[in-house]
């Protein structure tokens, strides 16, 4: 599985001069979040281990830098003081029900609070808002992009520490699509959802506004 091994690369030569070559897709068998939960349960998995369920397989998350746990902390901040007298649970880096093989874990989750428990994550259909802060992880959260439309998100936001900007994703479609996009930059202001409040950009990316 992905979490425990470094694959070669397609159609490379191992250190024993074997010919390797990746396998077709379908080849491969998909995990569901109850394989999973069975695996923590056996030990095979520990709470642990930085990982995240994305379509069936099991993707090694990467680390956190100085800048993105200082963002996190900042966001945090300001989400708990907004949402939570708003009725809504801020949830941190914890697994998202997306459906029967997706456990993505996104920054940030807003729901409803008690729409989970201790028996069940909070479910991709209940989020009015997804946030995930990207240093170097742009790509791959951008694929996911697709699956938190899917799983019907409210709205997704990608905080790109990088580039500088905001990526705001509106209307989840069920085909992984989103009806409205856009392209924020620090100079430029964001209302979330259910909030009468608006937010500088450059204040979420931690950065001056041009």
């Amino acid at each position: 599985m992905h979490a425990y091994a470094q694959e070669p690369e397609p159609q490379a030569t191992t250190e024993s001069g074997v010919r390797w070559v990746r396998p077709a897709l379908g080849a491969l068998h998909k995990l569901t979040a109850d394989d999973v939960e069975r695996m923590l349960a056996a030990g095979i998995l520990t709470e642990d281990d930085r990982v995240e369920l994305l379509d069936g397989a099991l993707i090694v998350v990467s680390p956190q830098g100085t800048p993105h746990i200082f963002r996190i902390t900042a966001l945090n901040e300001l989400f708990q003081d907004h949402f939570r007298p708003a009725g809504q649970a801020v949830v941190v880096q914890c697994p998202l029900d997306c459906g029967p093989s997706d456990r993505p874990e996104p920054d940030f989750a807003i729901v409803p609070r008690g729409s989970f428990d201790a028996t069940r994550p909070p479910a991709g259909a209940k989020a009015v808002l997804v946030v995930e802060v990207a240093a170097t992880s742009q790509a791959r959260d951008r694929a996911k992009g697709a699956l938190y439309a899917q799983a019907g998100v409210g709205e997704y936001w990608l905080l790109d520490l990088a580039a500088n900007t905001l990526e705001v994703y509106r209307q989840p479609l069920p085909s992984g699509r989103w009806a409205r996009t856009e392209l924020l930059q620090p100079a430029a202001t964001v209302q979330p959802p259910g909030l009468d409040v608006t937010w500088s950009v450059a204040d979420l990316l931690g950065v001056p506004a041009e």
